[in-house]
């Protein structure tokens, strides 16, 4: 009997008869072939969930840098108003500590109104906000 690359082998009279695929199979190099494809699953899996995160990082970031200039120039704008408008009520009234006063009570006022719309549920809708914004597929 001869052996042909075809996973046949020819009998005495000449005709083919099927062979076992697997009889002559090494399991050392099935396991080596399943170790290496396992091992080049896992580190395309690692690859890609860390692109992942990259990309949702980088996103996160991005948005929370452009809000942070804008809420720091925002509170300039603010400090300076303040200060002008202080100024102003102190001069009208002919007394500068009294112009600060009022506009310190002034902004104690905004606080406790903020102060109330944030527990009242702005918090819950800014972090899922944030969350939206993180795992958003565009």
């Amino acid at each position: 009997m001869s052996r042909t690359d075809t996973g046949t082998r020819a009998t005495e009279n000449g005709a083919m008869s099927r062979t076992d695929p697997f009889a002559q199979a090494d399991m050392g190099d099935f396991m080596d072939s399943l170790w290496a494809d396992a091992r080049g699953y896992w580190e395309a899996q690692k690859d890609h969930t860390l692109l992942v995160a990259s990309e949702r990082s980088a996103k996160l970031a991005a948005g929370l840098l452009s809000n942070v200039v804008l809420v720091l120039a925002v509170a300039i704008v603010l400090l300076f108003l303040s200060i002008a408008g202080a100024l102003w009520i102190g001069q009208a009234l002919g007394d500068t500590a009294s112009g600060f006063a009022i506009m310190a009570g002034a902004y104690t006022l905004l606080g406790a109104i903020f102060l109330i719309i944030w527990r009242g549920g702005a918090r819950d809708r800014i972090v899922l906000h944030l969350l939206n914004t993180m795992y958003h597929d565009d």
